[in-house]
């Protein structure tokens, strides 16, 4: 098998477990809590809704990248690989890190349990979740997603992957930053506390 097709099988493959994981998560706490967990489009933010805009550009352009990719289109060399990076050990590891990063979300999703939602929830009380992994990092689920944003960049070493990764890590940062800002106003001191003995994404760091 030519390696552009291995890199495509284990991308694929990465977003696919992710999907898969989301979608199985979403239905076991509709199943638990009656309520759907994806709240975007309840939102009464201006922001948030165009959050949503966002997140459906990202899905295409992601999809458009892999197709790209597994075509190995030359287009003024955005599609071509980092000769450094290009051996099937690095394609391997990559594939080791992104299933790393789909751990890492899996774990904070368990341990969110029904306060697990995507977007902000601004008609449900949900519990400040501070434990686990919570202790250390205030948003492991996003940690997890560039975490394994990684991991495709080192399957597919290209400019085009690095832009990508580099407008869905700033996008995220955003939604973080709006989640965290919901939070605040929310919990008040207790989220005060919260944020003087945790870390945003890195433990210990930031």
């Amino acid at each position: 098998m030519r390696q552009v097709y291995i890199e495509s099988v284990f991308v694929c493959l990465l977003f696919a477990i992710y999907t898969v994981m989301w979608a199985a998560k979403r239905r076991l706490q509709r199943k638990r809590t009656g309520a759907d967990p994806e709240v975007f489009a309840q939102s009464s933010s201006r922001l948030q809704l165009y959050m949503i805009r966002v997140f459906n550009v990202v899905r295409i352009y992601t999809l458009l990248m892999i197709v790209l990719h597994t075509l190995e289109i030359r287009f003024f060399g955005f599609f071509s690989r980092f000769d450094p990076l290009a051996a099937l050990p690095w394609k391997v590891a990559g594939f080791g890190i992104g299933l790393a990063g789909l751990a890492v979300c899996l774990i904070a999703q368990t341990e969110m349990k029904s306060s697990w939602r995507v977007g902000i929830d601004e008609t449900k009380d949900t519990e400040l979740v501070t434990s686990g992994v919570f202790q250390y990092v205030r948003n492991p689920t996003y940690l997890g997603l560039f975490i394994l944003n990684a991991g495709v960049w080192l399957i597919w070493p290209t400019i085009a992957m690095f832009i990508m990764n580099f407008l869905f890590i700033y996008t995220l940062d955003i939604q973080v930053r709006c989640e965290e800002d919901f939070l605040q106003a929310k919990f008040g001191e207790k989220y005060t506390d919260y944020l003087k003995h945790s870390k945003r994404y890195l433990p210990f760091i930031y």
